[in-house]
Protein backbone atom coordinates (compact mmCIF):
# COMPACT_ATOMS: atom_id res chain seq x y z
CA UNK A 1 0.00 0.00 0.00
CA UNK A 2 1.47 3.30 -1.08
CA UNK A 3 -0.12 6.76 -0.74
CA UNK A 4 1.53 9.76 -2.36
CA UNK A 5 1.35 13.55 -2.18
CA UNK A 6 -1.13 13.49 -5.06
CA UNK A 7 -3.39 11.19 -3.01
CA UNK A 8 -3.25 13.71 -0.16
CA UNK A 9 -4.09 16.64 -2.48
CA UNK A 10 -7.05 14.72 -3.93
CA UNK A 11 -8.39 13.90 -0.46
CA UNK A 12 -8.11 17.52 0.74
CA UNK A 13 -10.04 18.62 -2.36
CA UNK A 14 -12.76 15.99 -1.90
CA UNK A 15 -13.09 16.63 1.85
CA UNK A 16 -12.50 20.35 2.49
CA UNK A 17 -12.98 19.86 6.23
CA UNK A 18 -9.58 18.18 6.41
CA UNK A 19 -6.23 19.84 6.94
CA UNK A 20 -2.73 18.47 6.93
CA UNK A 21 -1.10 18.56 10.34
CA UNK A 22 2.62 18.97 10.93
CA UNK A 23 4.40 15.95 12.37
CA UNK A 24 7.91 15.27 13.59
CA UNK A 25 7.82 11.76 12.18
CA UNK A 26 9.72 11.30 8.95
CA UNK A 27 7.74 10.00 5.98
CA UNK A 28 4.47 10.08 7.92
CA UNK A 29 1.43 12.17 6.97
CA UNK A 30 -1.33 13.26 9.34
CA UNK A 31 -4.67 14.55 8.05
CA UNK A 32 -7.29 15.77 10.50
CA UNK A 33 -10.57 17.64 10.54
CA UNK A 34 -14.33 17.33 10.31
CA UNK A 35 -15.62 14.49 8.18
CA UNK A 36 -19.18 15.20 7.08
CA UNK A 37 -21.07 12.38 5.44
CA UNK A 38 -24.51 11.23 4.40
CA UNK A 39 -24.75 7.47 4.04
CA UNK A 40 -27.16 4.56 4.06
CA UNK A 41 -27.10 0.77 3.86
CA UNK A 42 -29.39 -1.53 1.86
CA UNK A 43 -32.83 -1.37 3.48
CA UNK A 44 -31.56 1.03 6.16
CA UNK A 45 -32.28 4.74 6.69
CA UNK A 46 -29.96 7.51 5.57
CA UNK A 47 -27.88 9.08 8.31
CA UNK A 48 -26.18 12.47 8.00
CA UNK A 49 -23.52 13.18 10.61
CA UNK A 50 -20.01 14.46 11.13
CA UNK A 51 -17.04 13.39 13.23
CA UNK A 52 -13.69 14.96 13.97
CA UNK A 53 -11.17 12.37 12.88
CA UNK A 54 -7.46 12.02 12.32
CA UNK A 55 -5.80 9.79 9.74
CA UNK A 56 -2.13 8.80 10.05
CA UNK A 57 -0.27 6.85 7.38
CA UNK A 58 3.16 6.24 5.93
CA UNK A 59 4.34 7.88 2.73
CA UNK A 60 6.62 4.91 2.07
CA UNK A 61 5.33 1.64 0.62
CA UNK A 62 4.10 -0.43 3.55
CA UNK A 63 1.91 -3.37 4.46
CA UNK A 64 0.30 -1.33 7.26
CA UNK A 65 -3.10 0.28 6.78
CA UNK A 66 -3.69 3.93 7.73
CA UNK A 67 -4.70 4.47 11.35
CA UNK A 68 -7.89 6.41 12.03
CA UNK A 69 -8.71 8.14 15.34
CA UNK A 70 -11.97 9.75 16.42
CA UNK A 71 -10.79 12.85 18.30
CA UNK A 72 -14.08 14.00 19.88
CA UNK A 73 -14.39 10.75 21.86
CA UNK A 74 -18.01 10.34 20.83
CA UNK A 75 -17.34 6.67 20.25
CA UNK A 76 -16.63 5.02 23.61
CA UNK A 77 -13.21 3.39 23.48
CA UNK A 78 -14.35 -0.17 24.22
CA UNK A 79 -14.02 -3.39 22.24
CA UNK A 80 -17.78 -3.55 21.57
CA UNK A 81 -17.42 -0.37 19.52
CA UNK A 82 -14.42 -1.76 17.62
CA UNK A 83 -11.89 0.64 19.09
CA UNK A 84 -8.40 -0.77 19.58
CA UNK A 85 -6.51 -0.36 22.88
CA UNK A 86 -4.24 2.20 21.16
CA UNK A 87 -7.31 4.34 20.40
CA UNK A 88 -7.47 3.82 16.63
CA UNK A 89 -10.64 2.49 15.02
CA UNK A 90 -10.83 -1.15 13.92
CA UNK A 91 -12.27 -0.80 10.43
CA UNK A 92 -12.31 -4.54 9.75
CA UNK A 93 -9.86 -7.34 9.19
CA UNK A 94 -6.81 -6.02 7.32
CA UNK A 95 -7.31 -8.40 4.41
CA UNK A 96 -10.99 -7.49 4.08
CA UNK A 97 -10.09 -3.79 3.99
CA UNK A 98 -7.53 -4.49 1.27
CA UNK A 99 -10.12 -6.49 -0.64
CA UNK A 100 -12.58 -3.59 -0.46
CA UNK A 101 -9.93 -1.12 -1.65
CA UNK A 102 -8.58 -3.30 -4.45
CA UNK A 103 -5.01 -3.55 -5.77
CA UNK A 104 -4.64 0.21 -6.38
CA UNK A 105 -6.12 1.94 -3.32
CA UNK A 106 -6.51 5.70 -2.93
CA UNK A 107 -7.05 7.77 0.19
CA UNK A 108 -10.47 8.84 -1.08
CA UNK A 109 -11.48 5.19 -1.47
CA UNK A 110 -10.17 4.45 2.01
CA UNK A 111 -12.28 7.20 3.57
CA UNK A 112 -15.43 6.55 1.54
CA UNK A 113 -15.38 2.74 1.60
CA UNK A 114 -13.91 2.04 5.03
CA UNK A 115 -14.12 5.07 7.35
CA UNK A 116 -17.60 6.34 6.42
CA UNK A 117 -19.30 2.92 6.86
CA UNK A 118 -17.65 2.59 10.28
CA UNK A 119 -18.93 6.04 11.32
CA UNK A 120 -22.38 5.26 9.90
CA UNK A 121 -22.55 2.19 12.17
CA UNK A 122 -21.31 4.29 15.12
CA UNK A 123 -24.06 6.87 14.54
CA UNK A 124 -26.57 4.04 14.23
CA UNK A 125 -25.62 2.70 17.67
CA UNK A 126 -25.50 6.19 19.17
CA UNK A 127 -29.08 6.87 18.04
CA UNK A 128 -30.32 3.60 19.50
CA UNK A 129 -31.65 2.28 16.20
CA UNK A 130 -32.71 -1.38 16.29
CA UNK A 131 -30.35 -4.11 15.19
CA UNK A 132 -27.15 -3.45 13.30
CA UNK A 133 -26.70 -1.84 9.88
CA UNK A 134 -24.06 -4.38 8.81
CA UNK A 135 -22.90 -7.84 9.80
CA UNK A 136 -20.38 -7.23 12.56
CA UNK A 137 -17.58 -9.52 13.62
CA UNK A 138 -16.28 -9.97 17.13
CA UNK A 139 -13.57 -7.47 17.97
CA UNK A 140 -9.97 -8.58 18.00
CA UNK A 141 -8.29 -11.80 16.89
CA UNK A 142 -11.45 -13.91 17.18
CA UNK A 143 -13.26 -11.73 14.65
CA UNK A 144 -10.16 -11.71 12.47
CA UNK A 145 -10.14 -15.52 12.38
CA UNK A 146 -13.87 -15.72 11.59
CA UNK A 147 -13.51 -13.23 8.75
CA UNK A 148 -10.59 -15.14 7.26
CA UNK A 149 -12.57 -18.37 7.55
CA UNK A 150 -15.21 -16.79 5.31
CA UNK A 151 -12.70 -15.31 2.88
CA UNK A 152 -10.72 -18.53 2.46
CA UNK A 153 -13.64 -20.98 2.86
CA UNK A 154 -11.84 -22.96 5.57
CA UNK A 155 -12.93 -23.91 9.08
CA UNK A 156 -10.82 -23.45 12.18
CA UNK A 157 -8.09 -21.10 13.30
CA UNK A 158 -5.33 -23.60 12.48
CA UNK A 159 -6.57 -23.88 8.86
CA UNK A 160 -6.66 -20.07 8.66
CA UNK A 161 -3.07 -19.88 9.91
CA UNK A 162 -1.96 -22.54 7.41
CA UNK A 163 -3.64 -20.69 4.54
CA UNK A 164 -1.97 -17.43 5.53
CA UNK A 165 1.38 -19.19 5.77
CA UNK A 166 0.93 -20.55 2.23
CA UNK A 167 0.13 -17.06 0.96
CA UNK A 168 3.32 -15.89 2.67
CA UNK A 169 5.40 -18.30 0.59
CA UNK A 170 6.40 -18.17 -3.05
CA UNK A 171 3.70 -19.65 -5.23
CA UNK A 172 5.83 -22.55 -6.50
CA UNK A 173 6.77 -23.45 -2.93
CA UNK A 174 3.20 -23.17 -1.60
CA UNK A 175 1.80 -25.32 -4.42
CA UNK A 176 3.88 -28.28 -3.20
CA UNK A 177 2.43 -28.11 0.32
CA UNK A 178 -0.71 -29.94 1.52
CA UNK A 179 -3.90 -28.01 0.78
CA UNK A 180 -5.47 -26.47 3.91
CA UNK A 181 -8.95 -27.63 2.83
CA UNK A 182 -8.04 -31.17 4.05
CA UNK A 183 -8.66 -32.78 0.66
CA UNK A 184 -5.43 -34.75 1.03
CA UNK A 185 -3.89 -33.30 -2.12
CA UNK A 186 -1.20 -30.75 -2.71
CA UNK A 187 -2.39 -27.17 -3.09
CA UNK A 188 -1.57 -27.18 -6.81
CA UNK A 189 -3.87 -30.21 -7.29
CA UNK A 190 -6.85 -28.57 -5.57
CA UNK A 191 -9.16 -25.79 -6.71
CA UNK A 192 -8.12 -23.98 -3.55
CA UNK A 193 -5.10 -22.57 -5.38
CA UNK A 194 -7.50 -20.81 -7.79
CA UNK A 195 -9.40 -19.35 -4.85
CA UNK A 196 -6.20 -18.03 -3.28
CA UNK A 197 -4.78 -16.51 -6.47
CA UNK A 198 -6.62 -13.14 -6.14
CA UNK A 199 -5.29 -12.70 -2.60
CA UNK A 200 -1.72 -12.81 -3.91
CA UNK A 201 -2.53 -9.72 -5.97
CA UNK A 202 -3.94 -7.83 -2.97
CA UNK A 203 -0.98 -7.90 -0.60
CA UNK A 204 2.72 -8.85 -0.55
CA UNK A 205 3.97 -12.01 1.12
CA UNK A 206 5.25 -10.25 4.29
CA UNK A 207 1.68 -9.12 5.01
CA UNK A 208 0.47 -12.73 5.11
CA UNK A 209 3.45 -13.82 7.19
CA UNK A 210 2.53 -11.20 9.79
CA UNK A 211 -1.15 -12.16 9.74
CA UNK A 212 -0.27 -15.84 10.19
CA UNK A 213 1.86 -14.95 13.20
CA UNK A 214 -1.04 -12.99 14.74
CA UNK A 215 -3.40 -15.94 14.33
CA UNK A 216 -0.87 -18.43 15.73
CA UNK A 217 -0.26 -16.14 18.73
CA UNK A 218 -4.02 -16.03 19.34
CA UNK A 219 -4.24 -19.84 19.12
CA UNK A 220 -1.44 -20.23 21.67
CA UNK A 221 -2.93 -17.66 24.03
CA UNK A 222 -6.44 -19.12 23.94
CA UNK A 223 -5.58 -22.83 23.97
CA UNK A 224 -6.79 -24.56 27.16
CA UNK A 225 -3.98 -25.48 29.56
CA UNK A 226 -2.72 -29.01 29.32
CA UNK A 227 -3.74 -31.22 32.27
CA UNK A 228 -0.92 -31.70 34.70
CA UNK A 229 0.58 -35.19 34.87
CA UNK A 230 1.38 -36.39 38.39
CA UNK A 231 5.00 -37.24 38.96
CA UNK A 232 5.86 -40.72 40.14
CA UNK A 233 8.77 -41.46 42.42
CA UNK A 234 10.34 -44.79 41.42
CA UNK A 235 12.48 -46.87 43.75
CA UNK A 236 14.49 -49.94 42.73
CA UNK A 237 13.10 -53.33 43.73
CA UNK A 238 15.10 -55.47 46.08
CA UNK A 239 16.22 -58.97 45.12
CA UNK A 240 13.23 -60.77 46.68
CA UNK A 241 10.72 -58.50 44.96
CA UNK A 242 12.41 -58.93 41.58
CA UNK A 243 12.25 -62.69 41.93
CA UNK A 244 8.52 -62.57 42.82
CA UNK A 245 7.69 -60.15 40.04
CA UNK A 246 9.58 -61.88 37.20
CA UNK A 247 7.09 -64.74 36.79
CA UNK A 248 6.84 -66.68 33.55
CA UNK A 249 5.10 -64.72 30.77
CA UNK A 250 5.39 -61.40 32.57
CA UNK A 251 7.81 -58.65 31.57
CA UNK A 252 10.63 -58.10 34.03
CA UNK A 253 10.03 -55.35 36.57
CA UNK A 254 12.96 -53.33 37.72
CA UNK A 255 11.31 -50.73 39.91
CA UNK A 256 8.28 -50.12 42.08
CA UNK A 257 6.07 -47.16 42.87
CA UNK A 258 6.79 -45.40 46.12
Amino acid sequence: MHFTESDIAALLTAFPGFRRRPTSQCKVAVLAGRLRFEASAPGKPTIADEYRIRVEFSLDPTIALPKVFEDDKRIPAVAENHVNPSGDLCLGSPLKVMQVLGPKPTLIDFVEKCVVPFLYAASWRERGLPGLPFDELAHGAQGLVHDYERLFSVVGASKVATTLQLLGKRKRVANKRPCPCSCGRRLARCTMHVRLAPFRELAPRPFYVEQAKNVLDWIRNTAPPRPSVPTVDLQPLDKRERSRANTKGSPPLISRLK
